[in-house]
């Protein structure tokens, strides 16, 4: 516990000079993370001794993310080409487990897909903003989640991947992410939003819920290959992966309800 403490207070701090430092300092780090993440997830599927292929995987996950500021009208063919040449390097690779192949297409979705949409969002007015709410959701989430299932989980939410979690942390995660896009909502009115508030509320339970499921889907992946953490880089935490997991899914879940809440 001290040590998953010691992380996230450090983690935090580094996060806020990101933000401070504005627009290219979160580009830069949504990339690099991304890219880490998924290299990470290319050790579980492939094994750590098939580094080679995970840094091919990486790489174009990379691209992707990139895409999605710098060329987003490019972001879907850069993800069927990236598609194509996972199934090509595997054959030509003579690997023909046909598991590795789909699950390394669904880790340029997960990972590098879902953070474009995120770079993306960098892009619109108030990006940072945008992005910055985004990951501050699933984070509040986790955290509600993680301590109200401390105090009052008693019935498992899904024990088959993951046995910690309870349905009492997983209300709280919704209540608790509720109340932070509550905030949002009044700071957003601050720089021009005329949208209601309880707009924000229901985009928080919407990104809560979703980027529970995305913890539950990184874990399916790692029960499905047997892996504690997909990384030890991250002290207490696991790897990058174990920490962008629910928030990959928050991003798809913002992106959506604001374009289909009208709020840009």
């Amino acid at each position: 516990m001290k040590e998953r403490i010691i992380t996230g207070i450090v983690g935090m701090a580094a996060i806020s000079v990101i933000i401070y430092l504005g627009t290219p300092a979160v580009l830069a780090f949504l990339t690099i993370a991304g890219i880490i993440a998924t290299y990470e997830y290319g050790t579980v599927i492939y094994g750590s001794d098939k580094k080679l292929m995970s840094g091919f995987l990486a790489s174009l996950s990379g691209i992707i993310i990139l895409s999605g500021y710098y060329m987003p009208s490019l972001t879907t063919s850069a993800l069927i080409s990236g598609t194509v040449l996972v199934f090509i390097v595997n054959i030509l690779a003579s690997n023909y487990d046909a598991d590795h192949s789909v699950y390394s297409v669904w880790g340029l979705v997960y990972v590098g897909f879902f953070l474009s949409l995120a770079t993306k969002m960098l892009t619109w007015e108030n990006g940072l903003f945008i992005v910055v709410m985004s990951a501050f959701l699933c984070m509040a989430s986790d955290v509600g989640a993680y301590f109200t299932g401390m105090k009052f989980g008693k019935h498992k939410l899904c024990p088959a991947i993951s046995p910690k979690k309870t349905v009492e942390g997983s209300v709280g995660g919704v209540v608790f992410a509720s109340v932070v896009a509550l905030v949002f909502s009044l700071l957003a009115k601050e720089i021009g939003y005329s949208k209601q508030w309880y707009l924000f509320i229901i985009i928080g339970a919407i990104t809560a819920v979703l980027s529970q499921f995305g913890d539950l889907a990184a874990s399916m992946v790692k029960r499905k290959f047997g892996a504690k953490d997909y990384g030890h880089i991250l002290p207490g935490h696991g790897g990058f992966m174990d920490r962008l997991d629910s928030i990959l899914f928050g991003f798809a879940a913002v992106f959506c309800s604001f374009i289909v809440f009208g709020i840009l």
